[in-house]
């Protein structure tokens, strides 16, 4: 960037009584002076100031390519969905989680790996408050199993049928929420 030198001058005149200032322009190279008078013009020189001149900075001229590169997008991989595991039960089961399952139009699989998870497919298994393949408690047994028009014995949940039968059930109706930890 180049600097230029402003030459800044005044010019006092009294004129009937006014003070006229005449000034400098500058233009390129060369100064005109505007004076409202003709004729003479005494100026002093007041002071000097230099001011930067500007430049033009040239911008890079892009070079056309023979052919666009097309951006493609970048594939994502499908996730590997994991292998649900199949559960073997023993032969008489099996044929039991056939029927019922077959009986309310729900999945086979399913109920098994719900009654492997909640009792390992142990028809007996117990606890202090749950008990059978599905570890049904007391009340839901015995309101389900109304609801069903079944008997409601609660001990018919340590029967491997009964249980399965009241599973599919459960199953049917959409009531996976009473195996929170198995139902998936």
């Amino acid at each position: 960037m180049g600097t230029r030198i402003v030459f800044f001058s005044a010019l006092f005149l009294l004129i009937v009584g006014n003070i006229i200032i005449s000034y400098n322009l500058f233009s390129k190279s060369h100064t005109v002076i505007i004076s409202p008078l003709s004729g003479h013009v005494d100026a002093k020189v007041l002071g000097v100031v230099l001011l930067p001149t500007p430049t033009s900075t040239p911008s890079p001229t892009p070079t056309p390519t023979s052919t666009p590169t097309p951006i493609l997008p970048t594939p994502t991989e499908e996730p590997t969905p994991t292998p649900i595991p199949v559960i073997e039960a023993p032969a008489n089961l099996e044929e039991l989680f056939t029927k019922y399952s077959n009986e309310y139009s729900v999945d086979r699989e399913h109920m098994k790996r719900i009654a492997h998870c909640e009792s390992g497919l142990n028809p007996g298994a117990a606890t202090s408050l749950y008990g059978g393949l599905y570890q049904f408690s007391q009340s839901l047994w015995i309101s389900t199993r109304t609801r069903m028009g079944h008997d409601n014995n609660p001990d018919l949940r340590f029967n491997a049928e009964e249980a399965i039968r009241t599973a599919a059930f459960m199953i049917s109706q959409n009531h996976l929420g009473i195996w929170p930890n198995c139902n998936s």
